[in-house]
């Protein structure tokens, strides 16, 4: 084990990470992503799941930063994968054991949660927006690289003719790397748009395409969204959609 390594495990005690995990956990309850009741299981989730990869995380650790910010980072993301695995299920759970109060309280949680949402989605859309005729790409693009399932209207609008040709092709990355995304989707705009060029570059363009709709939606400090709660962001998108 390299000094480096020494010095993190002696620093960093396993109540320091729990505490971080609790704050990390803390921040997503208290914008009403994550249900109050979840905190613990939540919390004991990721931190089971960081002990289980600290070794590879400390040996990843380039110093660039404080240790502790870098393990903050590290916590948020697996908070995200938590998030976008588990929101889908925690509020369509309904306690028979509560009380009147208890559900009026709970319907009152949900409609604050799901206005929040709408509008965090309109904002997304907005943004959207301002992508002009990229817009439809863009969009695409985002639901492939961030495996989400694409709906055959949103492949229409930048596919036309060619639709169902790439309907197979798009709906089926589950098992594919990033550089296999991206030569996909270079691919795809070759055939679509007649250029020649390659992965890189629309791993280049992505990447821009991703990081200005963040920096928008984060535009005065009104939100701290990053790549993982995007993709939530996105998902949500489909189902304010779908029940429209």
């Amino acid at each position: 084990m390299t000094t480096t390594s020494n010095n993190i495990n002696s620093s960093i005690t396993i109540e320091k990470i729990i505490e971080s995990t609790q704050i990390v956990v803390s921040k997503y309850i208290n914008r009403s992503v994550i249900p109050r009741r979840e905190k613990e299981d939540v919390t004991m989730a990721i931190v089971e799941k960081f002990i289980h990869q600290k070794s590879k995380i400390d040996r990843s650790f380039e110093g660039k930063s404080k240790i502790t910010t870098y393990y903050i980072a590290i916590l948020n993301r697996m908070c995200c994968e938590v998030i976008r695995k588990e929101s889908k299920h925690w509020y369509a759970v309904i306690e028979a054991e509560e009380s009147y109060n208890q559900e009026k309280s709970t319907l009152a949680i949900e409609t604050e949660k799901h206005t929040v949402i709408k509008c965090e989605v309109d904002r997304l859309l907005n943004t959207l927006t301002l992508l002009n005729n990229e817009k439809a790409k863009t969009i695409l693009f985002l639901k492939y690289y961030f495996k989400i399932p694409i709906h055959n209207t949103e492949l229409k609008e930048y596919c036309k003719e060619k639709t169902s040709e790439f309907s197979e092709i798009l709906n089926q990355n589950n098992d594919l790397s990033k550089a296999e995304l991206y030569e996909n989707l270079a691919y795809l705009t070759n055939e679509i748009e007649r250029k020649n060029i390659k992965g890189d570059a629309i791993r280049m363009w992505l990447n821009k395409q991703i990081d200005t709709i963040i920096e928008r939606l984060n535009v005065h400090g009104s939100s701290f969204y990053n790549r993982e709660s995007l993709a939530i962001l996105i998902e949500h998108k489909d189902v304010i959609s779908s029940n429209k």
